[in-house]
């Protein structure tokens, strides 16, 4: 056990009154701040094929999108990092119901950001968003070939426009930074670059009869645009710009700042935000983003110097009992990464800063349940690091720790950190379920699950479907109504749906609340066991271990071997044809693979063979 990192409160905790819940953090949501526009496609969109509305995520609800023109664009899932992207085909736009609030835009500065990409047809003028709507600020980009205009002003007119020479990767995603400050000019960057900077020849002119629009006569996707009725700070737009990148794996060709994002940092590129400074001019020290997690008072955040996180996008409940350390009962299955550097990629400290979990939706929390766990030799592993204690309750939910250090002992650069709990009866911090499998027999499906604690729960119902679409009861059994005890479950469908089916697993409390989990596919042929158990050593087997199949009557010279965690995510896959006696020896547990447990699943031209493994 490492040496023991002590809290104590001494101060009270300073409450900023402006939630920086905007993009990486920066602006808030609610509507209060410079944040007027904000549309994301993983927010607020209405419809898929045909999609009707885009709600603003900046909370100006006067500022809400409906589709016009003569069709409506498509929502298309995970093309844009796993994130989904609303594709235009040139006749179909959003607009704002009525005239521009142009009170929240009397103003001659703004910050404007667009992440989209050129259609492969598209070769002639194509509007992100439509030059005439918009008379104070730039929120246009177009392209006319390889070039690229920015407009601003009055109707478009040449003497605002910024026009860059002829660019490359049109057809890839770019993020369109802009400054505008009618006394300093205006500058336009790709990616973080600058393309050009040009003073300001135009004065802004209002026409409150304007209105605004995204994607008129517009080809190509875009999945996010950003509007200030303000000129941010520099240190605000290199945190914005990481966050775009990182979110939608967009290089960043300048002040790449957050690198967790990065593959081989185990892709963190989720809800990041940031904080950090440029000068005494340019600073931005509290963040929380579209996440839980909030920093802000650092103690020593000096110039060129930045803190950036984001997450792997795992389970916001603490699932994971078996990677945590003694006296903890259970952590956050989801895992947050740090970046804290300069603009040249060198780890600085910041200092020791404060940190705000935004626990709402997650039942019952006594504060003093809650641990920070800290990977401080950054091996990927928290059963080794000392939790750290002292969170208070600061209302709405809130809960906070009180100067978590830096440097060695705390939050630095690459190091992980989460959320766990002491108690899960106080404080479940919902751990439910575990897994859920079913598993086709000779003349049934078997059916398991295991839960790693329960919380009021009064039963569970398996429910059954053809489609995936209707479902129905199959049987119920009750729950344990509150544990903090693994628990596994056995039940069996004798009278299974012969051809493919699916199975899921309803979970409803004593106060007829209820939730699902994952729907699981089988393939019943009566008469016939398509799951058939392999046997593997070691089991369990440390992570950088090789371990050995050994299956029994198999016939084939060729099968596909696959290993996935509980939540469906691969890890190996490989056709192997090296099967000797019914043995398959050689399948590798990469350091890779986290502690936890796992599903070997062989498949053959004729069977299916599976068998848990647990990675300790």
């Amino acid at each position: 056990m490492k040496k023991s990192v002590l809290i104590i409160i001494t101060t009270l905790f300073v409450m900023n009154t402006f939630a920086q819940t905007g993009p990486g953090g920066v602006g808030s949501n609610d509507g209060s701040s410079a944040l007027k526009m904000w549309f994301r496609t993983d927010n607020g969109v209405v419809g898929t094929t045909n999609v009707s509305a885009w709600s603003n995520s900046a909370g100006v609800a006067a500022h809400n999108l409906t589709s016009s023109g003569t069709g409506r664009p498509s929502l298309n899932s995970g093309g844009a990092n796993g994130y989904d992207f609303l594709n235009f085909d040139g006749n179909d736009f959003f607009g704002i119901t009525g005239a521009l609030t142009v009170a929240n835009f009397v103003t001659d500065q703004a910050s404007t950001f667009i992440v989209n990409k050129r259609g492969a047809s598209s070769s002639s003028w194509v509007y992100a968003t439509h030059p005439h709507q918009i008379q104070r600020f730039s929120c246009h980009v177009a392209w006319n070939n390889s070039k690229v205009y920015y407009d601003i002003g009055s109707c478009c007119a040449s003497t605002a426009r910024l026009q860059t020479g002829a660019l490359s990767n049109l057809n890839n995603y770019s993020i369109w930074s802009y400054d505008a400050l009618n006394s300093s000019g205006k500058q336009l960057y790709r990616d973080g670059a600058l393309l050009q900077n040009r003073a300001n020849t135009l004065t802004y002119s209002s026409h409150a009869s304007h209105t605004f629009r995204i994607g008129e006569a517009y080809k190509g996707q875009i999945t996010e645009v950003i509007i200030f009725n303000q000129k941010i700070n520099t240190a605000q737009r290199y945190v914005i710009e990481n966050y775009l990148s990182g979110k939608y794996n967009i290089p960043l060709t300048a002040n790449n700042i957050y690198t967790q994002d990065d593959v081989a940092n185990g892709d963190f590129d989720h809800d990041i935000a940031g904080i950090g400074r440029v000068d005494a001019s340019n600073i931005h020290n509290n963040a929380q983003g579209t996440g839980m997690v909030r920093v802000l008072n650092p103690t020593n955040l000096g110039d060129d110097e930045f803190l950036m996180w984001g997450h792997d996008n795992g389970v916001a409940e603490a699932t994971n009992i078996i990677d945590v350390p003694l006296g903890v009962i259970a952590r956050f299955d989801r895992v947050w990464r740090v970046s804290e550097v300069n603009l040249s990629g060198a780890s600085v400290s910041v200092g020791d800063i404060d940190m705000q979990w935004d626990l709402s939706g997650l039942n019952a929390v006594t504060p003093s349940d809650l641990r920070l766990l800290i990977d401080t030799d950054d091996d990927g592993l928290f059963a080794d690091e000392t939790p750290i204690a002292g969170a208070v309750s600061l209302g709405g939910n809130i809960y906070g720790f009180i100067k978590v250090p830096g440097g060695a002992l705390g939050i630095s650069d690459n190091r992980r950190f989460t959320l766990a709990t002491v108690d899960k009866i106080q404080t479940p911090l919902p751990v439910e379920l575990i897994s859920f499998e079913a598993n086709a027999n000779e003349n049934r499906v078997d059916l398991e699950w295991i839960t790693a604690s329960e919380i009021n729960n009064d039963f569970f119902t398996i429910e059954r479907s053809s489609d995936a679409i209707n479902w129905e009861d199959v049987s119920k059994i009750n729950g344990a109504g509150n544990s903090n005890q693994t628990i596994s479950y056995y039940d069996v469908d004798y009278n299974p749906i012969v051809g493919t089916s699916y199975y899921r697993l309803k979970q409803t409390d004593f106060n007829g609340e209820y939730k699902y989990s994952n729907i699981v596919p089988v393939k019943f042929i009566k008469g016939t066991s398509e799951n058939q158990l392999i046997n593997i050593f070691p089991n369990p087997a440390n992570s950088g271990s090789i371990v050995e199949l050994k299956f029994e009557n198999i016939t084939e010279d060729e099968i596909l071997v696959v290993l996935r965690d509980i939540k469906g995510r691969e890890f190996y896959s490989k056709i192997h044809i090296d099967i000797v006696d019914g043995k398959l020896i050689g399948i590798p547990i990469d350091d890779n693979v986290p502690k936890g447990i796992y599903l070997i699943t062989a498949t053959s031209e004729n069977q299916i063979y599976s068998q848990k493994l647990i990675v300790k």
